[in-house]
């Protein structure tokens, strides 16, 4: 896991432990899982997670469990930005969005409370009190405060995540002999991620305007602390702590499964959530629109640029051919293979071409369009002891 985060454009959380927060200040703690929420559970102010006021509405929506369906439409609606409406979902059905716990362990990660957050964490992994949280003042926390984990989760890499992020945020103040004193007596008696234990301890030797490219951190402590929560919450059960964007993604799912089921699907459009996606067959291509008959042998590999803007062939003729997919024109034909051209492929940035031969040769080609120029800078030869079979396979 990487301390860096996807920016925000909210700040940090406005909710303290055991503080009642109205429904419309919610929207102070963002992006609290997966970098794109817009909403946060106040502690205390809802009724017990999973539990209902009302025993009127069916226990089903179509099939599918209704306390789950409305939680991720409650999430929804703070994520569209609809605060309002969520908050009367919430208060109608009587569901929360998240358990008070959940909101605690939140508010104190994305506002630095570290000790408070670790105590959760620790009351979590021993609810029977058998082990004592490793912060001072952690008597404070009532402790009801217990996440409901997945059953993988790691006492340990959750505690290295934390400490990590107070680590580097102590760096970033310039504050190195706190920085220091948490390298040792914190994070080293976890015994955990040895590798990335020396990089951390290689940064207090760097220097600050270089401190985030070497940390692979981008120094923001809201973005960083939202993405260190979305990290956290991998360990974290979804019946209590729903990932962000939910709604969003099973809709993704939704598209997807559609578009894999169109048996003549030929559109880059994405289908319509109003009504059941289906290519008409009619639309579907089914006659030739352009023939390349530029080669004189068979055409063994085709292949178009990245930006589309291109298309090279190769085939048996020994030939590499370059269009302009615009009008299809030959841009420039290569022949400086022996034998058949089995293969070509374009760099990412479709700057470079490379075709494999026959006659046991990679070529690199340098490709500059506005020149019509395909300047070979060097040749790569590899010699194959079966040729055939590797073409083959």
């Amino acid at each position: 896991m990487r301390p860096d985060g996807v920016s925000s454009a909210n700040g940090p959380s406005h909710v303290s432990n055991g503080s009642v927060t109205s429904p419309s200040h919610k929207v102070g703690l963002s992006h609290s899982l997966n970098g794109q929420a817009s909403y946060a559970a106040s502690n205390g102010d809802l009724h017990t997670n999973g539990v209902q006021k009302s025993s009127v509405s069916p226990p089903s929506y179509f099939g599918h469990d209704r306390e789950e369906v409305t939680r991720i439409l409650i999430q929804s609606l703070y994520e569209l930005g609809y605060n309002g409406a969520a908050s009367l979902l919430s208060k109608e059905s009587g569901y929360q969005l998240e358990s008070p716990a959940v909101a605690t362990f939140r508010g104190a990660v994305l506002a630095g409370r570290w000790a408070e957050a670790e105590r959760i964490l620790v009351q979590s992994f021993y609810p029977d009190g058998t082990r004592r949280g490793t912060s001072g003042d952690s008597d404070h926390l009532p402790t009801k405060e217990r996440l409901v984990l997945v059953e993988n989760a790691e006492m340990n890499e959750m505690l290295f995540y934390l400490r990590q992020q107070k680590f580097l945020e102590l760096l970033e103040a310039r504050n190195l002999s706190a920085a220091l004193t948490v390298l040792r007596h914190e994070l080293t008696p976890l015994n955990y991620d040895i590798a990335r234990l020396h990089a951390l301890s290689s940064l207090l030797m760097c220097p600050p305007e270089h401190l985030h490219d070497q940390a692979g951190w981008d120094g923001s402590i809201s973005s960083s602390r939202e993405r260190l929560l979305s990290e956290l919450s991998k360990s974290i059960s979804p019946s209590v702590m729903i990932p962000d964007n939910r709604l969003a993604i099973l809709l993704d799912h939704v598209k997807q499964n559609q578009i894999n089921q169109c048996l003549y699907h030929n559109t880059a459009s994405p289908p319509s959530l109003y009504s059941d996606h289906m290519c008409d067959q009619a639309d579907f291509p089914s006659r030739p629109g352009l023939e390349l008959s530029q080669h004189s042998d068979e055409v063994w590999y085709c292949q178009f640029s990245h930006d589309g803007t291109k298309l090279v062939t190769a085939g048996r003729d020994h030939s590499v051919i370059i269009y302009d997919t615009s009008t299809f024109a030959v841009l420039h034909k290569l022949m400086e293979h022996d034998d058949g051209v089995v293969h070509a492929c374009w760099s990412p940035d479709d700057s470079k071409l490379i075709t494999c031969s026959q006659d046991k040769t990679a070529r690199v080609w340098s490709v500059d369009v506005s020149l019509a120029s395909y300047n070979l800078d060097r040749i790569v030869t590899k010699c194959y002891t079966d040729w055939a079979m590797l073409i083959d396979h």
